[in-house]
Order: C-alpha cells, then sequence, then structure tokens
C-alpha cells in the first residue's frame, strides 16, 4: 500500500474515526483502524468500530499508488498524523519508496497472517515515522448492509422535548 494525502484531510477523517475507536478495549484489534488504499477509486477508506457495536466508515481522495489493506492503532496514526507539517504525507507499508510510472501494474499489497512486523511508514516534509500494523483479515467484520440503514429526520423542537423527558434519570453524583 503506498498513497499521498493532503495532511488536513488525513487529520480530519482521523479526528472523526476517533470518536468510535475506544481507547482501550479487551479486544486490542477494536482500538486499531482498518485502512484501505484503492487504486481505481483513488481514494483512502478509514473504518474503525467500538466492539461491533458501532461503526464509522468514511473516506477521503488520496493518490493512490499502490493498493492495499492494513491495520493500525488510532491514537497512534492520529497522533503522528498531527505531528507532521502541513503539506502532503505520503503513506507506504513497508519502507519502500513510492513508486511512480505505470500505476496499474502496481500489484495490491495486503498483509497476510505470517506478515505482522510490516511497518505503515509515515512521511512528510523531512519527518518520517513508522507504525505497527495487523493484517487486515484481523478487522472484524461489519455484519450489518449500508442498504439496511435509513436516514432519520427529526425537528430540534421534537429531540429537545424527547431529551427533556429522560433528562429526570440522569444522576446529580459524579461517581454515577
Amino acid at each position: 500500500m503506498q498513497l499521498q494525502i493532503e495532511k488536513t484531510d488525513a487529520a480530519r477523517i482521523l479526528k472523526d474515526a476517533l470518536i468510535v475507536a475506544p481507547k482501550k478495549s479487551p479486544k486490542a484489534i477494536h482500538t486499531f483502524l482498518l485502512l484501505e488504499a484503492a487504486n481505481g477509486a483513488n481514494e483512502l477508506r478509514v473504518t474503525a468500530s467500538d466492539h461491533g457495536e458501532l461503526v464509522y466508515t468514511s473516506s477521503v481522495a488520496a493518490n493512490v499508488t499502490v493498493a492495499g489493506k492494513v491495520c493500525v492503532n488510532a491514537q497512534d496514526m492520529a497522533k503522528v498524523v498531527r505531528s507532521l507539517p502541513v503539506g502532503i504525507v505520503e503513506i507506504s507499508l513497508g519502507d519502500a519508496p513510492l513508486l511512480s510510472g505505470n500505476v496499474e501494474a502496481a500489484p495490491e499489497l495486503e498483509l497476510k497472517n505470517e506478515e505482522r512486523g510490516v511497518p505503515l511508514v509515515l512521511k512528510g516534509g523531512r519527518a518520517k515515522f513508522s507504525l505497527e500494523t495487523l493484517p487486515a483479515s484481523e478487522y472484524p467484520a461489519v455484519d450489518w448492509q449500508s442498504e439496511d440503514v435509513k436516514p432519520a429526520h427529526m425537528g430540534a423542537g421534537d429531540l429537545l422535548r424527547l431529551v427533556n423527558k429522560t433528562l429526570y434519570a440522569t444522576s446529580l453524583e459524579e461517581t454515577r
């Protein structure tokens, strides 16, 4: 997997994914993000899951040189992207230089179960960071279809009325 992306786009999509991905979890994979880069779509797709109950999936435009999938720790990835200088961020699986030339001849790179030690390298300006990765096959499968989700529309007054009806149930003690 090799791609180039604007730092502002990467920071925005990671900030949204961090809302879903927990900081700590009994299963470490839930603290990870699934990154998918596709040549044809020229986009980076980010998926975050909170113990399989809440799922966030979004994509952002990227210049994909080599397609691939990988899992990376959400907190670490966000910290690194925030620390990079403004501009283009280069992301590659392993320490290979970004390919140029014939994009369609480039193979798709995906970690296999036996390839656990391959780092995800992020470069921006003169900064270079390596992050630990897991194979994409270890990421929990999402069991709902996007067609099943229907948008709900509600007026602000109706929402406020619903919240006020349940507000009595909240505790005033800080320990709860």
